[in-house]
């Protein structure tokens, strides 16, 4: 989805010369985007539009995968309520019905366990599962903002280049 018009030679070597599978910019395209002859401004501004196109195709490939991921949803749906209504209408008496299309019948699962009361299970049959613990980056940022010292953490203003 071409959305501006880019240098043939800016498009030529990001069409060529980038990895197709990570989209990563190598040294070698680096290199002959800063070799060619336009000016610095020519050139950013070309590599925006070409930027920009990419993500409008970006963005159309998500909106299809969201698009597609609903009617997925739809269908299995249909296929849990479809395959509920034939299970309460086969016996669970182990019997299978079938043709060449498929079989379907109910079989037993090997045992587990059903917790009842986890207060009343012996120490001896209770494993350890160790607490994790992460840095609250909002309450962090909070106490900073409020000139109060935090050990191990720091404000950071940092930049963005912003695209329109």
């Amino acid at each position: 989805m071409k959305l501006h018009d880019v240098s043939d030679a800016i498009e030529y070597i990001l069409a060529n010369k980038v990895d197709r599978e990570t989209g990563e910019i190598g040294q070698e395209a680096i290199d002959e985007l800063d070799a060619l002859e336009d000016d610095r401004d020519g050139t950013c501004m070309h590599l925006l539009a070409y930027a920009k196109g990419e993500r409008a195709e970006a963005e159309a490939i998500m909106a299809e995968v969201a698009r597609m991921t609903q009617r997925a949803k739809i269908h299995m749906n249909r296929f849990d309520r479809i395959i509920g209504y034939i299970g309460g209408n086969i016996p669970h008496d182990g019997e299978t019905i079938s043709d060449a299309r498929g079989s379907i019948g109910w079989r037993k699962n090997p045992p587990s366990v059903e917790i009842t009361d986890e207060a009343a299970i012996p120490k001896r049959l209770l494993r350890v599962v160790p607490e994790t613990t992460a840095p609250d980056k909002k309450a962090i940022l909070e106490d900073l903002k409020a000139k109060r010292a935090v050990p191990g953490a720091r404000l950071v203003q940092k930049m963005r280049l912003e695209i329109k």
